[in-house]
This record gives C-alpha cells, sequence and structure tokens, in this order.
C-alpha cells in the first residue's frame, strides 16, 4: 500500500519502462523499420524523436511506436517545456502538435527557425482544416499528419526526417 504523500503510479508507463529495461538487459532493441539494420546496439547513439502535444495519450502512444521502432523519443506536454530542454540539445526529429494552449505548435516551429534552429518537424492535428496544413506545408513543415495518424506512414516520415537531419547538420 502506498504511503499518502507518495505519487500516483502509471500502470502505463510502469509497464513501458519495464519492456524498455528488458530490452536493455538483452542488449538490444528490435527496429521493425525496413532497413538492412534489423537491429541497433546500446552503444550507438538511436536519432532522437520529440513529441510535443498536450494530449498525454497521444504522447505515450506515439512515444511507445517510436521506442519500439529503435528511436529515442522525449515526450513533452508543452512547447515551453521542449524549449527549455531544446536549449541543450536538439532532436533529430520533432513531433508538434498544432493547437496546444500557450505556445502552439506553429509558434514552436517559427521560434526555433527564427533563432537560427532547425529541427525538421511533422504536425499533427485532430481538427482537419486544408487551408490551416497548406500553411503550415508551405511554412517549411517536413509532413503533416490528421490523428489519428497511420504508424507505418509516420514511421517512414520519421526516418526520412532523421535522414534530413543529419544533412542539416544536428
Amino acid at each position: 500500500m502506498a504511503e499518502s504523500g507518495a505519487p500516483p503510479v502509471n500502470t502505463s508507463m510502469l509497464l513501458l519502462a519495464r519492456i524498455l529495461i528488458h530490452d536493455m538487459v538483452r542488449g538490444q532493441i528490435a527496429h521493425r523499420r525496413s532497413s538492412d539494420a534489423c537491429k541497433v546496439s546500446l552503444m550507438a547513439r538511436a536519432p532522437t524523436v520529440a513529441i510535443v502535444d498536450d494530449d498525454e495519450a497521444v504522447r505515450i502512444a506515439t512515444a511507445s511506436l517510436i521506442r519500439s521502432n529503435g528511436y529515442a523519443a522525449r515526450s513533452y506536454a508543452s512547447a515551453s517545456e521542449f524549449l527549455i530542454e531544446a536549449a541543450h540539445e536538439l532532436p533529430d526529429c520533432l513531433i508538434a502538435d498544432v493547437q496546444m494552449p500557450a505556445m502552439n505548435g506553429i509558434e514552436l516551429q517559427q521560434h526555433l527557425v527564427s533563432s537560427g534552429r532547425r529541427v525538421p518537424t511533422i504536425f499533427i492535428t485532430a481538427f482537419r482544416d486544408e487551408t490551416t496544413r497548406n500553411k503550415i506545408l508551405a511554412a517549411g513543415a517536413f509532413c503533416f499528419f490528421y490523428k489519428p495518424f497511420d504508424g507505418n506512414a509516420m514511421l517512414r516520415s520519421i526516418q526520412e526526417a532523421v535522414e534530413h537531419s543529419s544533412d542539416l547538420g544536428n
């Protein structure tokens, strides 16, 4: 029984942590991407994908998809939370929700670009608005998905974004 001051246990995150620890003990994390390299050694740096979305369920599901395919995933509940960490190190790819409170995904990308920090950005949104989609793509977004998105299509976009990131020198 938990002490009264102890934080509540998030069983989804606990299960995910157990799976990741199991894979680390085995020494390898299996890839599901269609590439020649089927396994990634833990000694090598896995490309990092940042997920910025105010919806916790979307962050957890997207991070799980990304990690199960050999990438490192970092999740943020807000753009400002992401910017604090991004001051130290940029990810190889950024997935940002279009509509979030305070600073939205579009403003986040504009802030990064205006400060000279380029990260291939994939936008996601639950709101089907072709005008907004077209503006975002015209402003330099790497890709755009409506929620719920196809996991395989997202993974292909992430792989292309990571390759593009290395071309940018990130």
